[in-house]
């Protein structure tokens, strides 16, 4: 096996670097599949706003209880580039099922969402060790490019399955949709190699206090965005009238603005510190969401208002998805015993399991009361991360 020592050339460090944020686009545009699906699965599937959200909730639960495993396992015995590899291949096989579950039925689709939410597990804990390791004195800068990954990945789901769904049926999308996981495992194969660290024995180790309210704090942002992303295309398309193909460009219009609050958001936890910049992002976003649910109670579907909304949905996503690498690098520092793979999984895997309790939440509440009540109640939760966020270590 290739280890790698931290102090490899600057040309090196580029090239993986760059090689990282492409896998991240990929990994992360698997990860917003079933929001771009989520309409054509309720029409083909006679599925409730509910049922909806429970598929979405099967698939990130799923992805936030193997994280922290793998991360310990794959520190432990040097395999962090294995995972990545063996995730990103899991993805394009999931996507096969995704396509046959129109012939077999609601249990192969929850099959598909599983095996997704475990390709999708492996990637985040393995790329932040490695990004931790290789720029040891611009680790925030790092991590906030390859958080350009992130956004790239979002804005493409939503740009391309709502034209493949609207061009060749979502079945056939689904089939398409195997090419970059296949792509993306080559590309970490031959491109990646092992740092030299090794992780400490004893998972729980690694688990402190300040540790602990990261994770609540960034499960808080994380149960905004999975309940917010999870219908905002639904909710174009049953409120507004918008076709899947608009609805979805829509979005991804909407997403756009993250590729450059990510990398800022990164830079300036450099300079702030990390807490700082969490809070400044769960404020604007605390009040983005309020002023989104408000503005869908007015009737008219005109221009102006898509506009408004589509800016407020902007805001939202911008400064929900500016703190995520601020997040996972500020776990991989709080790590004791070189167990980083381990504390961003805990960090990552156990706010994802909070984010995947939100989209039944919202399915729920929009069945019952409608869209803009079910997004306004999110705005509770991110006023609950900003009040616990006051009391994350400075430094």
């Amino acid at each position: 096996m290739a280890v790698l020592t931290q102090d490899i050339v600057g040309s090196r460090k580029t090239k993986l670097l760059y090689g990282l944020t492409g896998c991240h686009l990929v990994n992360d545009f698997y990860s917003m599949i079933f929001p771009v699906f989520l309409f054509s699965l309720i029409k083909a599937f006679g599925l409730s706003n509910l049922e909806a959200g429970i598929i979405t909730f099967a698939n990130v639960f799923t992805s936030a209880i193997f994280q922290p495993t793998i991360g310990y396992y794959a520190d432990l015995h040097q395999k962090r580039k294995t995972a990545l590899m063996i995730g990103l291949a899991l993805c394009a096989v999931s996507m096969a099922i995704l396509g046959l579950s129109g012939n077999y039925g609601y249990g192969m689709l929850l099959a598909a969402a599983i095996l997704l939410g475990l390709a999708g597990s492996a990637y985040h804990p393995q790329s932040t060790n490695i990004l931790a390791y290789f720029f040891p004195q611009s680790r925030g800068k790092a991590s906030g490019i390859h958080g350009i990954g992130n956004a790239l990945g979002f804005v493409t789901v939503f740009l391309a399955g709502g034209l493949f769904i609207a061009a060749l049926g979502w079945q056939q999308a689904a089939y398409v949709m195997i090419v970059p996981g296949i792509l993306a495992a080559l590309v970490a194969g031959f491109l990646f190699e092992e740092p030299g660290s090794v992780g400490g024995r004893g998972a729980l180790k690694g688990i402190s206090r300040p540790l602990v309210l990261l994770t609540v704090v960034n499960g808080f942002n994380m149960m905004v965005f999975m309940g917010f992303v999870s219908f905002i295309p639904t909710f174009y398309s049953r409120v507004g009238g918008l076709q899947i193909a608009t609805a979805s460009s829509l979005v991804a219009l909407m997403l756009l603005p993250a590729l450059a609050t990510q990398p800022l958001g990164g830079i300036l936890s450099d300079r702030m510190g990390r807490r700082n910049v969490i809070l400044l992002a769960l404020s604007i976003a605390t009040i983005a969401v309020i002023a989104f649910g408000l503005s869908g109670f007015i009737s008219s579907w005109a221009i102006w208002h898509i506009a408004l909304m589509s800016v407020l949905g902007s805001a939202v996503f911008s400064f929900l998805l500016f703190m995520s690498p601020v997040s996972m690098m500020f776990a991989s520092e709080l790590a004791v015993g070189e167990r980083r793979g381990t504390t961003v999984g805990v960090v990552w895997g156990m706010s994802i399991a909070m984010g995947s309790l939100t989209p039944p939440l919202v399915g729920g509440l929009s069945d019952s009361f409608g869209y803009p009540v079910a997004f306004l109640s999110l705005a509770v939760l991110s006023l609950a991360g900003l009040v616990l966020g006051v009391r994350l270590p400075r430094r």
